[in-house]
């Protein structure tokens, strides 16, 4: 279906991309998304700048993927000091690993 060489680079940009979002999760950027949902979500609704409409719409959707983030980070907040969770945490980590499987 696809060259090999193009594979390849999509395969690259997938793994640079999720680390850039894992990145970005550690950051506070609760003000800036705000900021971003907020004027996309304007430029949509009130039909401004319709040549660029897919891109506002993509900048709302990134927008909105890390509300949800940072709404899931608040959320487990308290996770940390709850001593349930820290004794989930620690019979989870007295299991060791899988040995990993040789590369193909």
């Amino acid at each position: 279906m696809l060259a090999l060489r193009r594979a390849l680079l999509v395969l690259s940009c997938a793994n640079l991309g999720t680390a850039l979002l894992v990145f970005l999760a550690t950051l506070d950027l609760h003000l800036p998304v705000l900021f971003l949902i907020g004027i996309s979500g304007l430029i949509l609704a009130f039909k401004l700048w319709t040549k660029w409409k897919p891109g506002w719409a993509a900048l709302l959707s990134v927008g909105l993927v890390f509300f949800g983030l940072d709404m899931m980070k608040e959320a487990f907040k308290p996770l940390s000091s709850s001593s349930r969770a820290v004794d989930v945490g620690k019979f989870f980590d007295f299991f060791p690993m899988p040995p990993s499987s040789p590369a193909c």
